[in-house]
Parts: structure tokens; sequence; C-alpha cells
């Protein structure tokens, strides 16, 4: 177990190094210390997105954060959960493949409405919050 988190960190390590969008970008489940607000690439994908042009805005998501390391993921994963982009915030988290991202993958921003309505209909909030999470990575 502990020899998989060293090879995991070291991969990580050389991905940075590697990386031919970014240099580093420390994680950031709380703060966010990398501009991804200046990436032009990203901002571009997003307009694709947001024109609902999928077809070509799903390849473009891909080749972007392909080579991304899972440190780089995460910030992504924050900054788009920041400006409340929750399908490629928790897209990005998956893509980390490590557990860190868990408030990315599961956002809880209809928590208030879900568990108000939860009681009134006797349904566990955890099954609506989880079928939300779905319905929004597909």
């Amino acid at each position: 177990m502990a020899i998989s988190l060293v090879l995991r960190e070291k991969k990580d390590k050389e991905h940075m190094i590697t990386n031919r969008f970014f240099s580093s970008a420390k994680p950031a489940l709380k703060k966010n210390n990398f501009s991804w607000a200046k990436n032009d690439h990203l901002k571009d994908i997003l307009k694709l997105f947001k024109s609902q042009t999928f077809s070509i805005a799903l390849p473009e998501w891909r080749f972007f954060i392909k080579d991304f390391s899972t440190h780089e993921l995460l910030s992504l994963a924050s900054y788009l959960s920041d400006i409340k982009i929750y399908d490629r915030s928790i897209s990005a988290a998956i893509y980390s493949q490590t557990n860190l991202g868990f408030e990315f993958r599961y956002p809880l921003i209809y928590k208030d409405a879900v568990i108000k309505a939860c009681k009134e209909n006797n349904v566990p909030p955890w099954l609506v919050m989880g079928l939300i999470q779905t319905r929004v990575t597909i």
C-alpha cells in the first residue's frame, strides 16, 4: 500500500514536470492558487459547453485534461466548482482517480432544497443527492 502511494506521488511529480500546459499546480481543495481564469484554452472549452456543442466540447475537454497530474485536476475541479460549473468540476475530480476530490465529485449544491423535499416526501437525502450526481456526470 505504501509503495503504491510513493509510486503514485512520483508519477504525479513527473507529470508536473512534463506537462505542456502548466509548470506546476498545488492541490487546492479549499483555496485555489492557480489562475485558471486566464487559460484561453479552458475559456474556449467552457464556451463550447455553454453553447451545447458537445460533439466538439467533449473531445476538446478530454484532450485538455489528459496529461494533468492529480494536483492539477483537483485544482481545476476547485476552480470550476468556485465558478459553479459543476459538470466539468465533477469530471475533473473523477479523472483525478483519488479520494481527495470527493467533495468535487459529489457537490452539495442543492443540499438545503433536497433535505427539505426529502423530509416532506419521506425519501433519504443521500439517495436523491446520489441521483443528482449521477445525472450530472452523464
